[in-house]
């Protein structure tokens, strides 16, 4: 059984094998990233208004909106490498954890989280930008530290030492 195993991996085989593993690798990039966080291109507000992340053409730029709950545009702005990052696949993170929308600076505004996944799987920290979401616009709100791997929250990550005034 061995020697027909030897036998099988000769010539064109092994060239095969080798291709698929390598398109099964090549073609799941997300295999160190949490699954259901990265798809997070959409979030819909308490209030109802919707956040989009949308490809805009070229694959490092993307589209960050903010809608109506009909769908009407009340702002939009491209990114590509603005805070330092290449929009190559950003999604919504929660800011808490189980929290997408949180006021952080007590003014009535709420703020959200959007990381950067740039495809590659190092241990290091990505960062992740925080918005103000104001009535018909996004203001850059601060930039954090955000280990895509874990798929925590932006503030309070698991093992972190929580606020007592959370």
């Amino acid at each position: 059984m061995l020697k027909g195993f030897c036998n099988f991996m000769n010539g064109a085989n092994r060239i095969f094998i080798f291709l698929v593993a390598s398109w099964t690798l090549l073609m799941a990039p997300n295999a160190f990233a949490n699954q259901d966080l990265i798809m997070n291109f959409k979030l819909t507000l308490k209030d109802r208004r919707i956040l989009v992340l949308r490809n805009v053409g070229d694959t490092a730029c993307h589209e960050l909106s903010l809608r109506s709950p009909t769908g009407a545009f009340l702002w939009d702005r491209s990114y590509c490498t603005d805070f330092d990052l290449l929009w190559f696949h950003p999604f919504f993170v929660p800011v808490k954890p189980g929290q997408y929308e949180v006021d952080l600076n007590h003014d009535g505004l709420p703020e959200v989280g959007v990381a950067v996944w740039d495809g590659g799987n190092s241990p290091r920290p990505r960062l992740a930008i925080i918005f103000t979401v104001e009535q018909k616009a996004l203001r850059p709100y601060g930039r954090v530290k955000y280990y895509i791997e874990s798929g925590d929250s932006l503030l309070f990550p698991r093992g972190h030492k929580r606020d007592s005034h959370q």
